[in-house]
């Protein structure tokens, strides 16, 4: 009932696992704490409602770490609607992004930051090792963002379901920016207006306070959040807090 999350293990150096129904839950205490043992961490995420699942979570000593706010923009309004953006989106079919952690800006609000051992610089790792991943499945739908050149960040999004939505995976904005992270993400939805969708999705963290004021401005409809959960296996330190 927990299903090894091989990117984060490769980028942990260790077996992460990540329970996806909460019914894993409901088995005995004992149980639970034996499916979670050969993990070094394991993570869960659900929607909030259910209490009695809630405080199984907690008594299985895993550890609220997060909540993420999810969303949909309509291109039409929050793109189009706005004043062109005077930034150059440069396709990844076009030009191949060579990313490096120390160009990044350091990710606010980030959960995987209470895991022991972990630095913001091996935070960006994993997004620069994510954007790869991202990159080899849809680089049509990957851009760089430039003013004068020079990269004022960078967007990886995902098709959904639905072929007039695009789902927004990954923003990361560059250490030597000169303009606004709105700016960056207006730039995004007027390309991907222009390339025909009606809307994008997304999540951020509900203490990202800038990411949350960016989509505010940007008209997007919020939507039932999600609660993240980590345990970490006692082998290791506990979390910090």
């Amino acid at each position: 009932m927990i299903s090894s999350h091989d990117f984060n293990s490769q980028w942990w150096g260790g077996p992460v696992g990540i329970i996806h129904d909460k019914d894993f839950f409901q088995q005995g205490m004992a149980e639970c704490q034996r499916l979670l043992q050969p993990f070094d961490w394991v993570e869960f995420k659900a929607s909030r409602g259910d209490v009695a699942i809630e405080s199984a979570v907690a008594l299985c000593g895993f550890q609220f770490v997060d909540l993420q706010v999810l969303y949909k923009a309509g291109l039409d309004k929050s793109a189009t609607s706005q004043r062109e953006v005077p930034l150059e989106m440069v396709n990844a079919t076009v030009h191949e992004f060579d990313l490096h952690p120390s160009e990044l800006t350091e990710f606010a609000a980030e959960r995987f930051s209470v895991l022991p051992g972990v630095t913001p610089e091996r935070i960006c790792q994993r997004y620069v090792a994510w954007a790869s991943t991202l990159l080899g499945k849809n680089p049509e739908l990957c851009f760089e963002v430039r003013k004068d050149s020079i990269p004022q960040g960078w967007v990886f999004a995902e098709r959904t379901e639905s072929p007039r939505a695009v789902n927004f995976t990954l923003v990361m904005t560059s250490n030597r920016s000169q303009v606004r992270g709105l700016e960056v993400y207006r730039a995004a939805l007027q390309q991907f207006a222009r390339m025909g969708f009606a809307f994008c999705q997304a999540s951020f963290s509900a203490f990202n306070v800038p990411a949350h004021n960016i989509h505010a401005l940007l008209g997007a409809r919020f939507l039932d959040p999600v609660i993240c959960w980590i345990w970490v296996n006692p082998r290791h330190r506990e979390i910090r807090t």
